[in-house]
């Protein structure tokens, strides 16, 4: 069997890369939704780096759908409130 690993770095880029696009046409729809709400999670990985995903769930108001999106993937120096705010409010 055969495996590979990817680097964190090169894995954070993939994984962050598509946000800023996304977040263009997303916050259209959010802007245009009665409803929506802010996810988050903060976590770990095994390298002890902290992690905060933050999603957004609104309901969208051409399908009348609950939709839910991965807005971003942070890294962050550690997991008190106040630094979770701050990251949230950036992200936004």
């Amino acid at each position: 069997m055969h495996t590979s690993r990817i680097s964190t770095v090169i894995q954070n880029k993939v994984l962050t890369k598509p946000f800023h696009v996304l977040s263009s046409n997303l916050s259209k729809d959010v802007q245009a939704a009665r409803y929506f709400g802010i996810i988050c999670d903060e976590s770990t990985d095994l390298s002890i780096h902290k992690k905060l995903f933050v999603y957004i769930r609104y309901v969208n108001q051409s399908t009348q759908e609950v939709e839910h999106k991965l807005m971003g993937n942070i890294r962050i120096p550690d997991g008190t409130v106040a630094t979770i705010a701050t990251e949230i409010l950036r992200e936004l």
